[in-house]
């Protein structure tokens, strides 16, 4: 993903154990916002003349690091986040600003509360916040005041509140959804069976995966609706699969 700040090689590293530049994590969560395309960061973005005339544009470096479908996955857990019972939902509790975009991210906390994170995307923009100190005796006094959610997060949404309600980017960032790719399925799991919930499936939840990956048959445990020979509902989850009807199907 980009990422150039050298890593620990330590059975940790998955958990986050090593520093990584601000520009660094931004550049890597880009890649699910352009859905696996990797962009490396540029300051200047063109030269102009004093007549306003450019005379050098930036070509950025860009190219596929992650499957749309990869990247879209990761982009529906980090959705998970931001959403009720996620430690980012307080991006759309009204108290920073009133952000109301579709978004994911994630936030972070450090031992002792030395670091709070906060990184976050919607379909056009990425920004990440981190709020610390190089030296880690200097901390914050308890989870409460310290963790990503209470001192990064407020930062982030303050900020893409302003910048989704000055009309002057209006045109620019009107509001969009994070595209599914063709490959992508939503599917209703029973959780007994890990098949295909069937009307009688009493707690069935609705999971987003690979078309290669999803079941193909329906649950035999809980017996009644066979969602192979009957149409449901849209979004629902049981309908046949057509061609690219936009995701949501049923085997």
């Amino acid at each position: 993903l980009g990422i150039t700040t050298p890593l620990d090689p330590v059975p940790s590293i998955g958990l986050g154990t090593s520093d990584v530049k601000l520009i660094d994590m931004l550049a890597a969560y880009g890649v699910w916002a352009n859905e696996g395309v990797y962009t490396e960061p540029i300051t200047i973005t063109r030269i102009e003349d004093r007549y306003n005339n450019p005379i050098w544009t930036a070509a950025p470096n860009q190219h596929e690091v992650l499957s749309p479908e990869t990247a879209f996955l990761m982009t529906d857990m980090l959705e998970g986040v931001v959403h009720a019972g996620g430690t980012g939902a307080g991006i759309y509790s009204g108290k920073y600003g009133g952000f109301n975009r579709e978004a994911a991210g994630k936030t972070g906390t450090t031992q002792e509360h030395a670091d709070a994170w906060f990184m976050g995307y919607t379909p056009q923009l990425v920004g990440g916040v981190w709020v610390g100190f190089n030296d880690r005796h200097v901390h914050f006094k308890s989870m409460a005041l310290g963790q990503g959610a209470r001192a990064a997060l407020p930062i982030w949404a303050l900020t893409f509140a302003e910048i989704y309600k000055d009309p002057k980017l209006s045109d620019a960032l009107p509001p969009a959804t994070f595209p599914m790719p063709a490959g992508i399925v939503r599917v209703r799991i029973c959780p007994t069976s890990n098949k295909l919930a069937t009307e009688a499936c009493p707690e069935p939840y609705t999971e987003v995966m690979r078309r290669a990956d999803a079941p193909r048959t329906a649950c035999d445990v809980h017996t009644g609706f066979d969602p192979s020979f009957e149409e449901g509902n849209p979004g629902d989850g049981t309908r046949p699969p057509t061609s690219n009807d936009g995701g949501q199907v049923g085997f």
